[in-house]
């Protein structure tokens, strides 16, 4: 791909530049080193890649380019404090980060005017038991399972518009594992706790019965050790 970009670019030295380009980063070495590829926004063609994505590097690419009036870019910040300090271009989303700015938005809002909780109406004279406050485990396990369900349903939306897993990982800074996975999840996280079956949890029932006879614990020791259950230490 690269190699096909720089001979494109080399045919096309002449290429005059349009008002308009798009800006994205890519991969010469994923995790290691990224460069910026940058399109003409009518033709959609390449008319040039930059080493690197450094802000020094995109400032004298603008510097030789004066003419350049309108730049798409992502939310790479990088991008946005370069082109925030050229005051003769200006910025346009791409739909898809217009629309993820939007929901950005629309759940900080929700989030400030609505309460956390919202009961339902309470019938008149129907006494109801004293709710119980949340501890502040359990509440950072609710809000952690609503981040996941509502990072998987945005992961959903990005594969339905054709983002292969390693772009919906590129674009959300996560593992295209675990992008798979969220994928994968059909309903929000149980908020109930796995509970470790025990040993001793098969003779439950006895152990409850010989309670009840009085026996001591000795002798419930002795009857478990009869029934086959094996103490198990460390």
């Amino acid at each position: 791909m690269i190699r096909y970009f720089g001979l494109f670019i080399n045919q096309t030295s002449n290429l005059r530049f349009v008002p308009f380009v798009g800006i994205d980063d890519f991969a010469w070495r994923k995790g290691h080193r990224y460069g910026v590829l940058i399109c003409d926004g009518l033709t959609h063609q390449p008319v040039d890649v930059l080493p690197d994505r450094e802000k020094e590097t995109l400032e004298n690419w603008f510097k030789e380019h004066t003419m350049i009036i309108k730049v798409t870019r992502d939310r790479y910040t990088r991008f946005k404090e370069v082109l925030d300090g050229i005051s003769s271009i200006t910025q346009i989303h791409d739909r898809f980060h217009l629309i993820q700015n939007l929901w950005t938005l629309h759940d900080n809002v929700l989030r400030k005017l609505l309460p956390n909780r919202i009961e339902k109406d309470k019938q008149e004279n129907v006494p109801t038991p004293q709710e119980i406050p949340l501890t502040k485990s359990e509440k950072a396990r609710i809000e952690n399972a609503n981040k996941k369900w509502e990072q998987a349903c945005h992961m959903k939306e990005l594969k339905k518009e054709g983002y292969s897993l390693r772009k919906i990982g590129d674009i959300l800074n996560i593992d295209p594992r675990t992008v798979k996975k969220y994928i994968e999840m059909t309903e929000p996280p149980s908020l109930k706790r796995t509970k470790r079956p025990k040993p001793l949890d098969a003779f439950q029932q006895e152990v409850i019965q010989w309670e009840t006879d009085g026996l001591t614990i000795r002798a419930m020791y002795h009857n478990l050790k009869e029934k086959g259950w094996t103490k198990i230490t460390g």
